[in-house]
């Protein structure tokens, strides 16, 4: 499978270009990136410049773009409690399908695969995207089936939604202006901070959205 793999893992140096334009500049330029054979018990886990995926998903796009666009949504900008979570699963999920939108080559269909997300969010009722204090008691109960789904699935179908409601062009400066901030790069940041840049760009109050939604 080498050849099938190397050419997989090359489509995401536009994956890359693409993550970089949208979301600002990849914050690691000096480390580069890349991927490793080496995981179990899950497609991928990603580590700040050198993603582990698991020897079947290493020829699996959406795992390869999931993992890469945490260097974004997760490492550069990190969570500052197992509360909020979302601000970098939520992201990352979502960022499957803004890959297969921008780069048609890999193959994928972000109509369905959105459509994917959108049928287990709505089946995720009782769960909010940013955790409660009970469900961040212990690993075991943050790693759930009900929690996976809500800030996998539902917290990408937030960014769907935020992406809608605001447009393009403000959707994606308010994520290059939440990933430049001083006090967030290289740091971590909560739901409010995410909001506070969305506000920052919309000149809108926020608080019913991220109230009803998140």
């Amino acid at each position: 499978a080498y050849t099938s793999i190397v050419s997989e893992m090359n489509m995401m140096n536009q994956v890359l270009t693409v993550f970089n334009n949208k979301y600002g500049d990849y914050g690691f330029k000096n480390e580069k990136h890349g991927f490793y054979e080496g995981l179990e018990g899950a497609d991928g886990m990603e580590h700040q410049t050198f993603s582990a995926i698991a020897t079947d998903a290493l020829t699996s796009s959406s795992t390869l773009a999931h993992e890469l666009a945490h260097q974004w949504f997760g490492d550069k900008v990190s969570f500052a409690t197992w509360n909020d979570l979302w601000l970098a699963e939520g992201f990352a999920s979502y960022s499957e399908t803004l890959a297969a939108e921008m780069v048609p080559a890999l193959g994928l269909d972000p109509i369905s695969m959105r459509s994917g997300l959108k049928s287990t969010a709505l089946a995720t009722s009782t769960t909010p995207v940013r955790l409660s204090a009970a469900s961040i008691a212990t690993s075991n109960t943050i790693w759930t089936g009900a929690n996976d789904n809500a800030v996998y699935e539902r917290g990408a179908m937030v960014v769907s939604m935020l992406r809608a409601l605001v447009g393009d062009a403000k959707f994606f400066q308010a994520l290059q202006n939440y990933q430049a901030d001083p006090l967030l790069a290289y740091k971590s940041a909560t739901t409010t901070d995410l909001k506070n840049h969305f506000e920052a760009v919309t000149g809108w109050d926020m608080d019913p959205f991220f109230n009803d939604w998140v």
